[in-house]
C-alpha cells in the first residue's frame, strides 16, 4: 500500500459514507502524506532558498544554511498539511483526532470485556463469483 493508492481508495469511498460516519485510521505513512514536503537540513541551500521565496519569504543574502532553517521552521506550520485531510474537508466531512482517543479507549475496553469477535463484512459482493465468496 502507498499514499497514491489509499488516497484513490477513499476518493472513491467517501462519497458513499453517511454524515454521521467515523473512518479510523493507524499511523500507517500511507494515512499520512503531506500535501507539501517542507525544507530540511538534508535539502540543498539553494532549494532552501527557493522553497522560502515561493512562499514570498525575503531574506537578505549572503545566509548560512541555519538561519534558512530558522525561517523554516516558523512559517512551516502554514504548510503543514496532509492530503487526506485536505481532501476530506474539501468534500464537507471532519477529521476528529481529538474525539479519537476517547473512542480508541471504549474500543479497548469493549473489545477487552467481549474475550473474542466476529466480525461480519456485508455490502455489494457484485464482484463475487458466488455467494460462499462473499464475507
Amino acid at each position: 500500500m502507498d499514499g497514491d493508492t489509499f488516497f484513490d481508495w477513499l476518493k472513491n469511498v467517501l462519497p458513499l459514507l453517511d454524515d454521521n460516519c467515523v473512518i479510523v485510521m493507524d499511523n500507517a505513512s500511507y494515512h499520512s502524506v503531506k500535501s507539501e514536503l517542507c525544507p530540511t537540513l538534508a535539502w540543498k541551500k539553494c532549494d532552501i532558498e527557493k522553497w522560502l521565496e515561493e512562499k514570498g519569504e525575503t531574506f537578505e543574502r549572503p545566509i548560512i544554511k541555519p538561519r534558512l532553517m530558522e525561517i523554516v521552521n516558523r512559517i512551516k506550520p502554514q504548510y503543514n498539511s496532509y492530503v487526506i485531510d485536505e481532501y476530506v474537508k474539501s468534500h464537507g466531512k471532519e477529521k476528529e483526532e481529538e474525539r479519537f482517543w476517547e473512542i480508541d479507549f471504549v474500543v479497548d475496553d469493549v473489545l477487552e470485556s467481549m474475550g473474542s469477535l466476529v466480525l461480519t463484512i456485508t455490502g455489494d459482493t457484485s464482484n463475487s463469483e458466488s455467494e460462499e465468496d462473499s464475507f
